[in-house]
């Protein structure tokens, strides 16, 4: 984001994560054309960006309609709805309930199936240097994106466990809507899990121990940023909510890191649990890495299998 004191508010945060004229348009970015997002039977399975031929038949609902609506503008069946909590008029506590109530309500989780759209763009200050301002904060370097920003309205749609991504198969999946306050009923968040593995590449940041930062951090943290080709692979389920009541792509802080797109960075733990030649402290080094038990939501992590300098 171009917001320059939102970026001076979460500096201090990123200490611990160093990075490393004209503005191109998202869509210069070389590779960086948006694969289909209609998840049509017609996508190419060898792209690595969806599933193809072999989807799984989309399940038809049973129960009765009900007025959660999906973010892909279809209705929720109570057959879909796995579990609802409200608030006890007595006690105020919230408690499991069988009947949703549009008023009453506080959470529905629904499994087996979620929301998400395809990468569209990302750039990081190494490839693409001319889309980002340095910035220097207490000493450190930090780089801001300064180029068009992506639009914020993107079309979700519904995937099922059984979809194919490339090399992963999707093992689980939910969605999860609140009723509160300030957005009322809405789709709050989703989740998925794979199986099988990956190959990315791009580059990382890994955290250096530091006790005396206004927020301490903890060593050998390894926050993976995948370059643009990378990014493409993997679907997006992470959303926020706009003024407007709008479901949007959800923006994260990474803009700084010297990283910008749709997707964000990869959790890959810490350094204690693989082999590898990074070190702490290590700042956007590149790398090819193999990962499985990958999982997206808001955040994203994985396991890695394999990092190699590259």
């Amino acid at each position: 984001m171009k917001r320059f004191t939102a970026v001076i508010a979460v500096l201090a945060m990123l200490l611990g994560l160093t990075a490393c004229g004209e503005s191109k348009r998202p869509e210069d970015i070389s590779g960086a054309s948006a694969p289909d997002s209609g998840y049509s039977d017609s996508r190419d399975n060898s792209s690595g960006a969806g599933s193809t031929g072999n989807l799984p038949e989309k399940p038809k609902p049973e129960g009765e309609l009900t007025f959660l609506i999906g973010l892909d503008g279809e209705p929720i069946y109570t057959s879909e709805i796995t579990k609802i909590t409200a608030r006890d008029p007595e006690t105020y506590e919230t408690i499991e309930v069988d009947t949703l109530d549009r008023k009453t309500f506080k959470m529905v989780i629904c499994e087996g199936f979620t929301y998400v759209y395809m990468p569209r763009f990302s750039a990081n200050c190494f490839e693409d240097p001319e889309l980002f301002e340095d910035i220097e904060f207490q000493g450190r370097h930090y780089y801001n994106y300064i180029g068009e920003e992506l639009d914020d309205n993107v079309e979700f749609t519904r995937v099922y466990p059984g979809e194919k991504f490339g090399d992963l198969t999707l093992k689980s999946a939910k969605v999860v809507y609140t009723n509160n306050d300030e957005f009322g009923v809405v789709a709050a968040s989703g989740h998925m899990e794979f199986e099988g593995e990956i190959e990315l590449t791009g580059y990382v940041l890994v955290t250096k121990y530091d006790e005396t930062e206004l927020y301490p951090v903890k060593g050998g943290e390894i926050e993976f940023y995948p370059d643009n080709a990378s990014a493409m692979k993997l679907p997006v389920a992470g959303w926020a909510h706009d003024k407007g009541n709008m479901t949007v792509r959800y923006d994260s802080i990474e803009d700084v890191c010297g990283w910008y797109g749709d997707g964000g960075s990869i959790y890959l733990g810490n350094l204690s649990d693989i082999e590898c030649d990074l070190q702490e402290g290590d700042e956007y080094v590149r790398v090819k890495v193999r990962i499985r038990h990958v999982q997206i939501g808001i955040g994203r992590s994985a396991t890695a299998l394999d990092i190699k300098l590259i």
